[in-house]
């Protein structure tokens, strides 16, 4: 599942290599690029064009429907509390959080943690030198 998953960046290099892929993104125009990003590529995925909701996993990927991996790549804002939630609720092996903003990135990975998820890994990357921005990877895991 990509969530806050734009025109699908990360989708397109995942979707061959997994059995079904979600996106989720608020952006209708965005979600629309990013369908036509993986019709392009000659992949297919479904995409949510609104926020995450606890109650979306049943309407949206099934009642039984397991997620496995869960990639995070909010605004600098971070992530909305209620879709925090629903990823616990979903229950993945693993999350791959990618941030543009440390600082909400850490508020996020310790509400995570706190319900019994485990920072492994936490990489930083400047992408955009002498600025003051950077860009983490953390990979948490139950």
């Amino acid at each position: 599942m990509d969530v806050y998953c734009g025109s699908g960046l990360f989708s397109l290099f995942l979707a061959p290599h997994a059995r079904q892929v979600f996106g989720i993104e608020i952006d209708g125009e965005a979600v629309k690029c990013a369908r036509k990003n993986l019709a392009d590529h000659g992949l297919g995925m479904q995409f949510l064009s609104k926020a995450m909701q606890p109650h979306d996993q049943t309407k949206f990927i099934g009642p039984k429907a397991r997620v496995d991996v869960i990639i995070l790549d909010p605004p600098r804002t971070g992530c909305d509390p209620v879709l925090l939630s629903t990823v616990i609720q979903l229950k993945p092996a693993k999350i791959i959080y990618i941030s543009c903003n440390p600082a909400t990135q850490a508020r996020d990975i310790r509400y995570l943690a706190d319900r019994g998820f485990n920072l492994n890994i936490l990489q930083p990357f400047d992408m955009f030198p002498q600025t003051a921005h950077i860009e983490v990877a953390g990979l948490l895991e139950t």
